[in-house]
């Protein structure tokens, strides 16, 4: 667990240790983690004061967070062949030419003569 959510968790847990309700120490925890990691807290927050229950609703919240991370895998793929084109541009062309086309003209000109190029002058 990251350590700023470390630190924020067990600012909650004091806070019911110290006789809080549950619900008010897990609203103002949700005030306080990042965007990502409020969902279960939403989940967990209305299970305590509504009664709702909770397997499912934080099933879903699962569901939800996997579909994200695998959204966000997904733009991470997409951008690869983009970050790929300037090492193949910069290193993997320049080495087929040289290792096809050089040898091949220098071939051909060692073929060559002097005498073929000008013929009988």
């Amino acid at each position: 667990m990251p350590h700023e959510l470390r630190r924020l968790i067990d600012d909650a847990v004091e806070r019911i240790a110290a006789g809080a309700p549950l619900a008010d120490a897990l609203t103002r925890l949700r005030d306080d983690v990042p965007m990502a990691s409020r969902r279960p807290l939403v989940v967990l927050i209305a299970a305590t004061r509504d009664g709702a229950p909770l397997a499912a609703s934080l099933e879903r919240a699962a569901g939800e967070a996997r579909l994200a991370r695998r959204r966000a895998a997904e733009t991470r793929n997409r951008k690869l062949p983009v970050l790929m084109l300037l090492p193949l541009a910069l290193c993997v062309l320049p080495a087929f030419v040289l290792l096809t086309l050089v040898p091949l003209v220098v071939g051909s000109l060692h073929d060559l003569s002097i005498a073929d190029v000008f013929g009988d002058l």
